[in-house]
């Protein structure tokens, strides 16, 4: 998958230590089918009634590439993810370089992070996109699912509407007059008494034939520097993001961008909501 000398950096948003694990790190890639999963099958998560299955395949955490909520597709994701024979445990003489690109996020808090073209990454209650061991290679079946969903026409949603904007009182728009080839300036208001908490990361998106597309990213080994943000009540906060380096110039027309904020009630307790903020680049 290209170069494995890529830099370990801190990553943002939502980035919390991974579940424990019983297992620990063995000298060798082993089955583990005889031993516990953290999250899949040692009765810490609750696997019936999942309504809800979140795809992220864009390498971006938010917003959801797909959204899955038919019965039988959620129903083929849960019996796969749950073979625990077919997991394997990866020793750390194999341990790889790079980033997650690949999140498959169930509504009961588990989260499988895997890179894009390796079947490696970890089993959370996060999306993390470097993560800390153990680290798995999963049920083939289930990494061939994911794929074929991410690639699916029927099942990929250009936009994550329905989840847009759905924080009453908390709002973010693009400061008048700031957006240009480059960059945006953005307001988030919290007129809440909530503990709003937010990050560097966020989603662009260029509105194009009637709908909105992501803006794909220039370089492979990008990141979101580690640094939170609080937006206090009636105390307007302002952050200015920079997309260069990430997705170089973007041309004249109407853009947005989707970035996740924290309810957040204590370590471990929060809600994540997703805000998006309509602008306009004009001929420079």
């Amino acid at each position: 998958m290209g170069s494995r000398r890529w830099i370990w950096t801190a990553v943002a948003a939502v980035l919390l230590v991974a579940c424990s694990s019983k297992g620990g790190v063995v000298s060798q890639t082993r089955s583990a089918g005889e031993n516990t999963i953290s999250c899949i099958n040692d009765g810490s998560v609750d696997w019936t009634g999942i309504k809800t299955v979140y795809l992220y395949g864009d390498g971006c955490a938010v917003p959801p590439t797909c959204t899955i909520r038919d019965e039988e597709t959620i129903s083929q994701l849960v019996e796969q993810v749950q073979q625990t024979g077919e997991y394997q445990e990866v020793s750390r003489s194999e341990y790889l370089e790079g980033m997650n690109g690949i999140w498959v996020e169930f509504d009961n808090g588990v989260c499988i992070s895997m890179y894009r073209e390796e079947n490696y990454g970890t089993v959370s209650k996060e999306k993390e996109t470097t993560g800390k061991p153990p680290f798995y290679r999963f049920p083939q079946e289930f990494r061939k699912t994911v794929q074929a969903l991410l690639e699916s026409p029927d099942k990929k949603v250009s936009v994550f509407e329905a989840g847009l904007n759905t924080l009453e009182g908390v709002t973010m728009k693009a400061v008048d007059g700031s957006a240009d080839s480059g960059s945006v300036k953005l307001c988030i208001l919290n007129e809440t008494d909530l503990d709003i908490m937010f990050g560097e990361n966020y989603e662009l998106q260029h509105f194009v034939n009637g709908q909105w597309q992501s803006v794909p990213y220039i370089i492979d080994n990008w990141t979101f520097n580690a640094v939170g943000y609080s937006a206090r009540k009636d105390s307007p906060a302002e952050i200015t993001v920079n997309w260069e380096i990430f997705h170089g110039s973007m041309e004249q027309g109407n853009y947005r961008i989707i970035k996740t904020v924290n309810d957040f009630r204590g370590s471990g307790d929060y809600t994540t909501y997703y805000l998006a903020a309509e602008y306009e680049i004009k001929e420079q």
